[in-house]
């Protein structure tokens, strides 16, 4: 599949398109390109990615962090209910 990976270079806003079999991949394989960048090595680069894009789909980032998001909420609902949401053991 096709993955566009937006990420932010210093002050620049950047678009990669880059192969890959999964988002996770894509976000890898960007990063290692940033590495094997032509670019002076002692050179310290400020670089964040902030979208994942498969083509012609929606931004992969933002579904990851919606689905961190109810586990989050589902744990605390089963911490409340007095129960470990690690084990679902009843807490003491």
């Amino acid at each position: 599949m096709l993955f566009v990976v937006e990420t932010i270079e210093g002050s620049e806003k950047k678009y990669n398109v880059v192969e890959s079999d999964s988002p996770k991949r894509a976000m890898l394989q960007d990063g290692f390109d940033l590495l094997n960048s032509e670019s002076d090595p002692n050179t310290k680069i400020e670089s964040s990615i902030t979208g994942i894009y498969e083509v012609g789909q929606t931004n992969h980032l933002l579904e990851i962090s919606r689905n961190a998001e109810v586990h989050r909420f589902y744990r605390e609902r089963i911490k409340n209910l007095g129960f470990d949401s690690t084990t679902f053991k009843k807490i003491e």
